[in-house]
């Protein structure tokens, strides 16, 4: 299993507009991206499907988040939480298991967001539309320029990446709540 990230970060940026200082970081594979947010001074929950990966984050960024746990990002959050959700090109989410995560993690949490570089195929735009139009839900998309490099390079450098933020209403967040828990039942 490849245990690094390509496009590795050094810092956020401000027009992200996150609205928190806590965030549960979903489908973290290396850390790299995780790791950024804490260095900026966020609060971070980060989480991975793989006890591997959580073992090997540990060991690279001792003491860098405030948890780390092993657990299914279709299954996050566990409960209603005041944190952001975000990712860094979460892939093996989509197609269908993202359909799955969205519902339960717009009605627990404070919002989702998921960043990626332009251009890069699979991309979540099919779900995220068919998610935001059952439930009118509030979606921005657009592009956001990070301080980055690839791992193989020397320096890093802005980069432009796009990025989505869904966020529910109260209502909305209902609504999701009583879909995904007649959806748990079912599975």
């Amino acid at each position: 299993m490849k245990f690094e990230q390509d496009l590795v970060p050094r810092s956020v940026n401000p027009s992200l507009n996150l609205s928190t200082n806590k965030i549960l970081f979903f489908a973290g594979g290396a850390g790299d991206w995780a790791y950024c947010f804490a260095q900026n001074g966020i609060s971070v929950h980060f989480t991975d499907s793989s006890s591997e990966i959580i073992r090997k984050v540990k060991k690279k960024f001792p003491n860098s988040f405030t948890e780390i746990e092993v657990s299914d990002a279709i299954k996050l959050p566990k409960h209603k939480t005041d944190e952001l959700m975000i990712s860094f090109e979460p892939t093996p989410l989509y197609g269908g298991p993202l359909l799955f995560f969205l519902p339960r993690a717009l009605a627990l949490s404070k919002g989702v967001i998921i960043i990626q570089r332009q251009n890069l195929s699979p991309s979540p735009i099919n779900e995220i539309s068919i998610i935001s139009r059952l439930y009118s839900l509030k979606v921005e998309f657009g592009l956001c320029s990070f301080i980055c490099k690839y791992r193989e390079e020397k320096r890093y450098k802005k980069r432009w990446l796009l990025f989505y933020r869904l966020v529910a209403n109260e209502k909305m967040k209902k609504l999701l709540k009583a879909d995904f828990q007649k959806f748990s039942k079912l599975t």
